[in-house]
């Protein structure tokens, strides 16, 4: 054989790393595509929470069990463990920062190819709205101040971390141009939708949503207590027991309005959350169960939560639920351009939203485009997660290759 020809590889003999800088959990073994490539190839998870998170002691959580897992604690122990394992693909899920930059160079020197899913992209609003929000909440000087920072620090974060060999894009906002990958940019449908598409094959008519119809549906994003908050050294944006008293509020609206019970699409979060559901008022609390509980919904209550995906995919009406405080936290810009993208009104949780639930409206054409530009663009064919990726190793695999010395 000459140096060069082609020679077929056994799927089997691919091996691929998932770099976690990411809670293990049931949720994340799902998002970062182990429990997909698993069954085609060799997949190894490095975990680097204990190195690279100073926060991971304190979170509370539930490991998945998935077998083949390394605990890292040091870019020694990575380096080290990649020269073991040899890997063809690195498909990394390390936070922004220096380390992951370390990471990236680290991967190219062994010869392994960094891949990134952009998924799960949202709207955002641009610089100038941005600094126009803040503008009507502080004085100019906190807000130059603050703006100020964010751009350094991301000006600098785009200009020194290097682009991935690969990566995986759900709709047309997560790519590009400018180049999003140094190789290749594969088009792939985002995980809520397949999953939305997923259940509604399997059950047409929504009869598997966990809860009885009619009712009404609020997509919870613990927006009080994430746990998201305490990995990125985030503070609540609003008090608990301010947001839960205005949300309740809220629910008593709607449901003597349109006459229907709240039922809520609980947050993964919930489960590590002492007496989650008791904040709701005794309503009901479902989990895991949010794409199909938009399937028999009349009408959907939100802040700014991914979820709402499947409510354009489902053609549901939504209200986007915001507050002063909401409004002038972090969380304020995403809740806005998340409404805006949508077409839905936003609306502040301490004001009559009896109009709103009377006259629920759908703007089809944003919710064509909110699903072309952050689930699924047109030009991607995949129709099972990981689907797109899979073909691509089997066709571009770089079993053979040996890493460096």
């Amino acid at each position: 054989m000459k140096s060069g020809d082609a020679v077929a590889v056994d799927a089997r003999e691919i091996t691929v790393v998932v770099l976690l800088g990411i809670p293990f959990n049931d949720q994340n073994y799902e998002r970062t595509g182990i429990a997909h490539l698993s069954r085609f190839f060799n997949v190894t998870v490095l975990d680097c929470n204990r190195w690279l998170n100073p926060f991971y002691a304190s979170l509370v959580y539930r490991r998945n069990a998935y077998e083949h897992v390394i605990e890292i604690d040091s870019l020694q122990s990575l380096e080290a463990q990649l020269r073991f394992l040899q890997p063809g693909y690195a498909i990394d899920y390390i936070l922004p920062g220096d380390e992951k930059r370390t990471i990236r160079a680290l991967l190219t020197t062994l010869g392994v190819l960094s891949v990134e899913k952009r998924a799960g992209w949202c709207p955002h609003l641009s610089a100038k709205e941005l600094v126009m929000h803040y503008l009507a909440i502080n004085p100019i000087s906190v807000v130059l101040k603050t703006l100020n920072r964010l751009l350094a620090s991301a000006r600098q974060a785009q200009e020194s971390l290097p682009l991935p060999d690969i990566a995986l894009v759900a709709g047309k906002k997560a790519g590009g141009p400018p180049a999003v990958a140094r190789l290749s940019e594969i088009q792939i449908a985002a995980d809520d939708f397949h999953q939305f598409w997923s259940e509604k094959r399997a059950s047409p008519s929504g009869a598997r949503t966990g809860a009885e119809a009619p009712y009404l549906l609020f997509i919870d994003d613990c927006i009080a207590q994430a746990k998201d908050y305490s990995l990125l050294g985030l503070p609540d944006p609003i008090r608990p027991d301010v947001y839960y008293a205005l949300l309740n509020r809220c629910f008593l609206t709607a449901e003597k309005v349109t006459g229907r019970r709240i039922v809520v699409a609980a947050h993964p979060d919930g489960k590590a959350i002492p007496n989650y559901a008791e904040n709701f008022g005794g309503r009901e609390v479902v989990f895991s169960r949010t794409q199909a509980l938009t399937m028999n919904t009349e009408l959907i209550l939100a802040h700014g939560s991914t979820a709402l995906g499947f409510a354009a995919m489902n053609g549901t009406p939504v209200i986007s639920l915001t507050n002063k405080a909401l409004n002038a936290s972090f969380k304020g810009p995403h809740i806005k351009a998340m409404a805006r993208a949508l077409g839905a009104p936003l609306l502040y949780m301490e004001s009559d939203i009896s109009d709103a639930c009377r006259r629920p409206r759908v703007d089809q054409e944003k919710y064509k485009a909110y699903i072309d530009d952050y689930l699924r663009s047109p030009e991607s064919t995949e129709s099972q997660p990981w689907e797109a990726f899979t073909n691509y190793l089997r066709e571009h695999s770089q079993a053979a290759r040996s890493v460096p010395a």
